[in-house]
């Protein structure tokens, strides 16, 4: 429900973690994370997730995934 409601603009419980990222808060359940990045005005990458107790780890993945994909859309449009 909560990806559905992204769709439309609604982005609820959210914060900034840096480089880019941003994460989804709930607060039921184990505290689940959804993190996430824009691209442009319109689309949102879901870049991974978790619950609290893997937090930390699912951040920096989200972070190394988040530059991982900026930097082959520079060299994609570099080398086009």
């Amino acid at each position: 429900m909560r990806i559905k409601r992204l769709e439309l603009g609604n982005l609820g419980d959210w914060k900034n973690v840096g480089e880019g990222v941003y994460e989804l808060r709930m607060t039921f359940g184990s505290g689940y994370r959804v993190y996430f990045a824009g691209e442009g005005d319109r689309m949102v990458i879901i870049l991974g997730g978790g619950d609290k107790s893997t937090q930390a780890k699912e951040l920096i993945n989200a972070q190394a995934l988040w530059r991982a994909y900026k930097n082959e859309i520079e060299r994609f449009l570099r080398d086009f």
